[in-house]
Formats: C-alpha cells, structure tokens, sequence
C-alpha cells in the first residue's frame, strides 16, 4: 500500500509504476525490467520517444493504461464467510468466530473465491479485519 500511496503523491505528472508479482529485488535488477526503466527515464527525462510502459502488472506483461488505477477499474467488496471458508458478494446474517490454537498445525485460516469468467487485479488492494490473539500480544497477518 505504501508504494501506491507514494505514487499518488509524487507531485510530478512524469511518474511510472511498475508492480511485480514475484519477489521484488531480483525483478528489479532482470535485465528486461532495467531496460524499461532506461526507456521511462530516456522518455521524460531526454525527451525521446519511446514505447515506455505507463502500467504493467499481474501475470499480464505490457499492459498499457493513462493512469493509475486505470478509468475501467470496477471497485467490489468482498464479504469473508466463516461458514463456507469462501469469499462472497454481501455480509452473511450469521456471525461465527474463527478459533484455532497457535500451538497446533497448521496456524492459518483461509478464505476462496471462484470467478465464472477471467478477472484481473488492478487497482488498490484493501482489508479490513478485527482480530484477536487471546493470551498473546502479537501475531502475523499475511493477506
């Protein structure tokens, strides 16, 4: 979240965003993806014209867009059901709390959507969760 909060703010109309979907340093030192950013510097930077990529992101290389997140991004919630351990469209009437032991195997709980088409993530990635880890005083949270 901080990199695209950071985006935002650059005051200078001439930024790039390149988001990885693997591990972040050894993308950014690939040869290719120094080569884009050789391309993005030589267009705002000389002034030379150039294919320089203005979004690429996902599993889908080069896509193309004005601006970030793109105009065509459709914003959708998605509720956690306790119940089925799915994803689903609107909040469930029945409240169940989710209880494991941290002294068990495995500590994780998750929860699974099926889209009935191709979707693609493109745009600011959000959570909301209320937690509790009784009788400890942390935890870690992978979303």
């Amino acid at each position: 979240m901080g990199t695209f909060r950071a985006w935002r703010e650059i005051s200078s109309g001439k930024k790039w965003l390149l988001i990885y979907d693997t591990q972040e340093w050894p993308d950014y030192y690939d040869e290719k993806n120094t080569e884009e950013r050789c391309k993005f510097f030589d267009h705002h930077s000389k002034d030379i014209k150039n294919d320089c990529l203005v979004l690429e992101g996902g599993n889908k290389l080069n896509i193309k867009d004005e601006e970030f997140p793109s105009k065509n991004v459709i914003y959708k919630k998605l509720y956690f059901n306790a119940i089925s351990g799915l994803l689903i469209n609107e909040p469930s009437s029945e409240d169940k709390t989710i209880l494991y032991s941290p002294d068990g195997l495995p500590v994780h709980t998750s929860f699974k959507i099926t889209f009935d088409k191709e979707a693609s993530f493109i745009g600011y990635p959000k959570v909301k969760l209320f937690m509790e880890c009784e009788g400890y005083n942390d935890m870690d949270v992978f979303v």
